[in-house]
């Protein structure tokens, strides 16, 4: 009776329902120019850093003296506090106007500015996470320095207690350089002079940050180069193996090659991904809306994996760099998305890295009050990510917002699994089916192994040749874990060919069988028989 019933029963079990998600979430955590804020900063043209605690940054203008600030906020945008205003009348010939973000090492904060400094191309300085502190490490275009460079428009990276920046102007050749300087100013080196006729066409104008993949500096120009809008470089980090990687507006890019980046590289241990400011297919009247490539870090497979295009599915003109999560891109444009007159106030966007499922996840300005055109990039701190505008908000100077990702909500392992040794099989090929056991079963069963065929029909394990073996009978109990083998088989010729599950279906010896609710622990699996 109880094997007559079984064999009656439902063709298939239900599937494992997916997770559900977390809604994404868009908040605006400050409002630059806040009138409640004395003398608060305006027009952020970088990006957050976190400390895991607090978030710091930098704006371009605003602050007590009109040449930008530092400054710190909480991840909900209390507490927020300017650390320095630049120039800082009590430091002699401090900087003014800084582009980059600042980085943190060892609760300080080290950063750069365009302008200011003893001889009018900017600093590089530190100051403490409270505030404290604030020192200039250096001024660029120092007399000392033959040929030194001038105005950075990137950030610094730190590497075994040495920093390494770019500037966009100075040099030997008047194109930007890299360096590496140590965190108390010394020992001050100049890598590599942009447009050295060494290196004909040189790349020029460095705008953005260098990052360090398997020992190697890697960045990018958006002037210079075979075509003159830009390249991809690598150096060594003592100066020497400078190559260039990448001329953009390659004619050999199918797809339309990009132009000008004005951002960093990201490297996911593979690929390097980057963007360009225009370039790609797509157009805006008669300019490119920029584009999204990857390439091997030797320069070889170089691919555009998106270009912009126009409308509000799409952002344009690229700024700043991409964030990588896992293997999903984020990152922002400055102009583009649903909202505001052409061209847009820009779009937050994501994307595989294989170029696929590209999706506008936030339009800039999509109510009053919210940011516009953000030209920095996104930082990732937990499952959120952060980022500025340099328009838009309350007063029209910027805003700093949050954006959280989709949290998956994990799916329980199941009690039992039936597994199998592969999805799809042709005649000849061996199946194997072995049964596991996940949680604990306390109680009397008798356990079933049997096999739906593509009409319908269940049988016993038998009908693929294969010995039928119970999982235990007339016992009390299973310890998990637990793993059995179900089924060895070789599939015979002439099975019919369709979709087989196997099942596994536990029943207590002590019930009768009435419906199938008696069944009180199940498991299956699946495969395709071609």
């Amino acid at each position: 009776m109880k094997r007559a019933f079984i064999f009656s029963l439902a063709l298939i079990f239900g599937a494992l329902c997916a997770g559900n998600v977390r809604a994404q979430v868009y908040n605006i955590i400050h409002n630059f120019g806040d009138p409640a804020v004395a003398n608060d900063g305006l027009v952020p043209w970088s990006d957050l850093v976190s400390d895991g605690s607090k978030l710091y940054g930098m704006t371009m203008a605003g602050g007590a003296n009109g040449a930008g600030t530092v400054f710190s906020m909480n991840s909900d945008g209390s507490g927020y506090a300017r650390l320095h205003d630049f120039p800082d009348p009590a430091i002699a010939s401090d900087g003014g106007t800084p582009f980059g973000n600042v980085i943190i090492q060892d609760n300080v904060l080290y950063g750069m500015t365009v302008g200011g400094g003893a001889y009018g191309g900017g600093i590089l300085f530190s100051v403490n996470t409270n505030g404290s502190g604030y020192t200039k490490i250096h001024d660029f275009l120092d007399p000392a320095v033959p040929n030194d460079g001038a105005a950075s428009y990137g950030s610094l990276i730190a590497d075994s207690g040495v920093f390494y920046g770019m500037t966009m102007a100075g040099g030997g050749h008047a194109g930007g350089t890299i360096f590496s300087i140590e965190g108390n100013g010394s020992d001050y080196t100049r890598l590599h002079d942009f447009l050295d006729p060494a290196f004909a066409p040189d790349g020029a104008i460095p705008w953005g940050n260098l990052i360090l993949v398997n020992g190697a500096l890697y960045g990018m120009n958006q002037a210079g180069g075979a075509n003159g809008v830009g390249t991809v470089f690598s150096v060594n980090t003592n100066g020497s193996g400078y190559a260039k990687l990448h001329s953009f507006n390659d004619p050999a890019v199918t797809a339309g090659d990009g132009m000008v980046p004005f951002g960093s590289l990201v490297y996911d241990g593979t690929a390097l991904y980057g963007m360009t400011y225009v370039g790609g297919s797509g157009w805006a009247g008669a300019a490119h809306n920029g584009a999204i490539f990857s390439m091997e870090p030797d320069g070889s497979g170089y691919a555009i994996i998106h270009n912009f295009t126009t409308g509000g599915s799409d952002g344009q003109f690229p700024w700043g760099s991409l964030t990588l999560v896992g293997s999903t891109l984020y990152g922002m444009t400055s102009a583009g998305g649903a909202y505001g007159p052409s061209p847009g106030n820009g779009a937050l966007f994501s994307l595989n890295t294989d170029g696929s499922d590209f999706t506008i996840v936030h339009s800039f300005a999509d109510a009053p009050g919210d940011g516009a055109g953000p030209h920095g990039s996104l930082i990732l701190d937990g499952s959120t990510l952060y980022g500025m505008t340099m328009t838009g908000g309350i007063a029209g100077s910027g805003v700093a917002f949050s954006y959280a990702l989709p949290t998956p909500t994990p799916t329980p392992t199941p009690q039992a699994e039936a597994l199998l040794n592969g999805t799809s099989f042709t005649q000849g090929n061996q199946l194997a089916a072995t049964f596991r056991l996940n949680g604990t079963i306390d109680r009397s069963f008798t356990a079933y192994a049997l096999v739906i065929l593509p009409d319908g029909a269940m049988l016993n394990t038998a009908t693929l040749k294969g010995p039928a073996k119970p999982i235990a009978s007339e016992m009390r109990g299973l310890a998990a874990p637990f793993t059995f083998p179900l089924l060895t088989a070789v599939i015979p010729a002439g099975q019919q060919v369709g979709t087989y599950e196997i099942l596994v279906a536990f029943f207590d010896p002590l019930r009768p069988i009435t419906s199938r609710s008696d069944d009180f622990l199940e498991a299956s699996a699946t495969f395709t028989l071609h």
